[in-house]
């Protein structure tokens, strides 16, 4: 069915299929960071974009402010990404920011093979950069979820986020986590 008597039906998540790669231990107060890969521009060409969103600068600058706002609360981040860095298709200045950032202390870094429903079931809560499915499982399996959107290009009320609050800039990003109410470190 085509046009006007096609039938949409909206059924929630449809689930990947997930990995045999064990999960790290992880700290209680544990917050995932998901992010989109900068691709090389000449993935993006024929695309025909308007606006580069998804670029090292703005990665790098989503990366940085969730770790100094995790930080922040005393808690850890750990970060997935969506597959496997390649130069032939992805930023060479991501992938050179990404394994220097890999190197942070309380920087947990996972292999992207790592099943991210997995992962999420195990943290206290989930960002993500807009508009990736991580913050739907995050908010299906009941956990805090938002967008973090860096640079205000992207509307509080982009229908792409499916009712999950972006944050916008790093006070708004302070203020979500704060308001987490997560339980004190064990000493």
């Amino acid at each position: 069915m085509v046009g006007v008597s096609a039938k949409v039906s909206i059924v929630g998540p449809i689930w990947y299929s997930t990995s045999a790669i064990d999960l790290p231990k992880l700290p209680e107060r544990t917050i995932s960071v998901f992010d989109v890969q900068p691709m090389r521009m000449s993935f993006y060409r024929h695309l025909a974009q308007e606006v580069d969103y998804y670029v090292p600068s703005i990665s790098a600058q989503f990366l940085t402010d969730n770790f100094n706002c995790i930080q922040y609360i005393c808690a850890q981040v750990l970060f997935k990404r969506k597959r496997q860095l390649n130069s032939e298709y992805h930023r060479p200045s991501y992938i050179q920011f990404v394994e220097r950032m890999g190197r942070w202390d309380k920087m947990i870094t996972v292999d992207p093979d790592t099943s991210a429903y997995k992962l999420i079931e195990k943290c206290s809560a989930v960002i993500s950069m807009p508009f990736t499915y991580t913050a739907l499982i995050a908010r299906e399996l009941g956990n805090p979820s938002c967008f973090y959107n860096p640079t205000g290009l992207i509307q509080r009320d982009d229908r792409a986020a499916h009712g999950i609050p972006i944050m916008i800039g790093r006070v708004e990003l302070q203020a979500w986590l704060e308001a987490l109410e997560l339980p004190m470190p064990t000493r």
